[in-house]
């Protein structure tokens, strides 16, 4: 796992997004960790979301919109706390995977030269 930075916001924070797009011109590894960070936070918080909507509510607590905004909040706050500490490690796989040298694409030999070869084989 590698060290987290810090990352500028939230992946709802818009400035923070704006923020980031101008530091990926200035050092692009330290913003590829921050949007790798965001999208594992945001991952995380849709699947709470998703598990979150599996399970019956309680009728002790009540249910409202205000009691859902604040669910929604905590699971967001989780999400990113989590994410910031590399807990499912998707961040450092998106890293590691960004970062990972290409191999050349090599095109695929044109009809033309096949036919040549066939030819010369021919012969």
């Amino acid at each position: 796992m590698s060290t987290s930075t810090p990352t500028t916001g939230s992946y709802l924070d818009f400035a923070a997004l704006t923020r980031l797009k101008g530091e990926a011109t200035q050092d692009p590894k330290k913003a590829l960790r921050a949007s790798a960070e965001q999208f594992e936070a945001y991952f995380i918080q849709e699947t709470m979301k998703a598990m979150r909507k599996t399970v019956e509510k309680s009728d002790l607590m009540g249910s409202s919109q205000h009691t859902d905004a604040y669910q929604d909040l905590l699971d967001k706050e989780i999400a990113v706390q989590m994410a910031r500490r590399g807990s499912i490690g998707l961040a450092d796989m998106l890293e590691r995977e960004m970062t990972r040298p290409r191999l050349a694409r090599r095109r695929p030999p044109s009809r033309r030269s096949l036919c040549t070869r066939q030819a010369r084989r021919c012969r």
